[in-house]
């Protein structure tokens, strides 16, 4: 059969153009741009197209099917060439689904955790020497490719609720028909494409509706999900589940199975309802209970799915896929919850069309709060390249619901800060769908001379003891200004007019001018505490405080330059005057 892929440089479909080509077809294809690890894949296998773009010319009658990926445009030159010729054009899930019509299809759908639990039931299966194709949309260790089509009797496919292709406006795990369905939880998602929360879900009964008669659903039990698949269908068995029985201990995840402690390498509350998502299709796929534990022990986790890159002494690191509001809550709790002890510094990267939407961001409202540090990086470049909105610091920090969050929209910034903390042995959490601005997260706290630099930061965390005290500013930059520049100047009224009386004068009684000194220096250490509380409870109740210290200032200089001149008696605070007692005139 002769196969040609439109828009063949995608993560699923450079992957259907290598199985196709090792099942013995004959295959070509094209694309605008393909990028690594598609291209040097594609050239492995001898499909990788002669040149990029798209050419009608490419499209002849003797093709006997196109698979349309949907990242080509309606208008494809190559497209309208096979309407034109009556060519059978298929998206890539009606390609899936014909290629696997006599097999029992499971499919895994949700908002999130759907390739964690796909890649789970892939792993035990194998373990297993349970013979399955696949379909993930990651990198699974033990698994050369992401899509394997042959004559096995199962198929695991991960299955995504975004559009099939432009011809094909329907959620891609519709057209799987599938006998097992996991639905692992819904969050609306893809705004670009479902405007409403409301049309988000519906996709997810869409999903119900497609199912092969007798089927089974699998769904994560909360009302959400409970109130958009019950009662669908009566004619399939539904079953709910929940986290597994489990318990931390010297972070280490462990089941509980009955009077069994089982050691998992995955951590996280998620992972642990993760876990049992997959626990239920093996079972389903003919998997006894025992095996499968046998088999989860040794899973280590999907590719890009909470990745521990560096594990040291003084520093541990984490990559994540994480971008929509529940998987970023998910994954910062799963290490806070692994590591209750460590500084959690978390870093996500606002990168994908959703997360750099106005109208999307309050989803992410508390996300972040369980993070000891939590750190906002925007790319200016992928700014100017969408054409989206550079949101501001204060902008971000309401939405998140925190108020010292961090924004960096400079990767060498974000890099210097990063490294600045490395003092504090943190765990760093590192989570994108992007790339950090190619940074080299291996790098990130090493013991380097550069960490050691200071950097401006909109932050006052970089300038008061955070660390020591664990207080959490909130200034926006405009009002740090101010209130430095307020606070310096107050120093030069009193220090100024002391040191213009004492040069004019130049009294013989030394003690007065000692005492006078005395008295600005216990002032000064008073002051700055008093200034130090007022910027924190500022945080709290949101008054700007933090004036009061300098008006104190103020009073304090000119009550002090009258008792100079007219000799009256100062009655306002001496300040720590415990610390440098005044001279005894008498």
């Amino acid at each position: 059969m002769r196969i040609h892929l439109i828009a063949i440089g995608g993560a699923i479909m450079h992957q259907i153009a290598i199985t196709s080509a090792r099942k013995g077809h004959q295959v070509t294809g094209s694309d605008d741009v393909i990028q690594e690890p598609s291209r040097s894949r594609l050239l492995e296998a001898g499909v990788l197209p002669e040149k990029e773009g798209f050419f009608a010319e490419s499209i002849t009658p003797d093709i006997d099917m196109v698979i349309l990926g949907m990242h080509a445009r309606f208008d494809n030159p190559e497209l309208a060439r096979a309407m034109e010729l009556g060519l059978k054009v298929l998206s890539f899930p009606e390609f899936i689904y014909e290629n696997s019509l006599n097999k029992k299809r499971a499919v895994i759908a949700g908002s999130h955790g759907k390739t964690s639990i796909t890649s789970m039931v892939m792993h035990c299966l194998k373990e297993q020497k349970i013979d399955f194709d696949y379909l993930v949309g990651s990198s699974v260790a033990g698994f050369d490719y992401s899509v394997r089509l042959s004559d096995a009797p199962i198929i695991v496919i991960e299955g995504d609720e975004y559009l099939a292709s432009p011809i094909n406006k329907e959620p891609k795990f519709i057209y799987y028909h599938a006998h097992i369905a996991t639905i692992s939880g819904i969050e609306w998602d893809h705004i670009n494409v479902f405007k409403t929360e409301e049309i988000y879900n519906a996709q997810f009964a869409k999903l119900v509706h497609s199912m092969e008669t007798g089927g089974t659903l699998l769904y994560y039990a909360d009302e959400k999900v409970a109130s958009i698949v019950q009662n669908l269908r009566s004619d399939i068995e539904m079953k709910s589940y929940k986290a597994i029985d489990y318990l931390v201990k010297d972070e280490i995840f462990t089941a509980k199975v009955d009077n069994e402690i089982i050691p998992l390498c995955v951590i996280g509350r998620h992972n642990m309802e993760n876990v049992q998502a997959a626990k239920h299709v093996c079972e389903e796929l003919g998997m006894s209970e025992s095996n499968f534990w046998k088999a989860i022990q040794s899973f280590n986790g999907a590719g890009r799915r909470l990745e521990k890159i560096i594990e040291e002494k003084d520093r541990v690191i984490f990559k994540d896929f994480a971008h929509s509001p529940s998987k970023l809550g998910a994954t910062i709790d799963a290490v806070k919850e692994n590591y209750p002890t460590r500084h959690l510094l978390a870093c996500f990267e606002m990168h994908t069309y959703s997360t750099l939407t106005e109208e999307f961001l309050p989803q992410y409202q508390d996300t972040m709060n369980v993070a000891d540090t939590a750190i906002v990086f925007i790319d200016k470049k992928v700014i100017e390249k969408k054409g989206s909105v550079l949101f501001t610091e204060g902008f971000i920090r309401k939405h998140f619901h925190r108020d010292d969050l961090i924004l960096f929209t400079d990767i060498s910034d974000l890099e210097n800060f990063l490294n600045q903390k490395a003092g504090l042995n943190p765990v760093y959490l590192m989570m994108t769908s992007g790339a950090f601005g190619g940074l080299d997260l291996k790098t990130i706290g090493q013991t380097i001379a550069e960490s050691a630099k200071p950097i401006e930061t909109k932050s006052m965390n970089s300038l008061l003891p955070k660390d020591t005290f664990n207080l959490r500013l909130d200034l926006d930059a405009e009002e740090k200004r101010n209130a430095m520049f307020l606070f310096s100047l107050s120093y030069l009224f009193f220090v100024l007019p002391s040191l213009w009386w004492f040069l004019k004068k130049r009294p013989k009684s030394s003690p007065a001018f000692h005492n006078l000194m005395v008295e600005f220096l216990n002032f000064q250490l008073l002051s700055s505490l008093i200034f130090v509380i007022l910027m924190y409870v500022n945080q709290l109740i949101f008054l700007p405080l933090y004036w009061l210290p300098w008006i104190f200032h103020i009073l304090y200089t000119s009550q002090a330059i009258r008792r100079l001149s007219m000799q009256l008696v100062l009655d306002l605070p001496q300040g720590l005057a415990i610390f440098l007692p005044k001279v005894d005139k008498s």
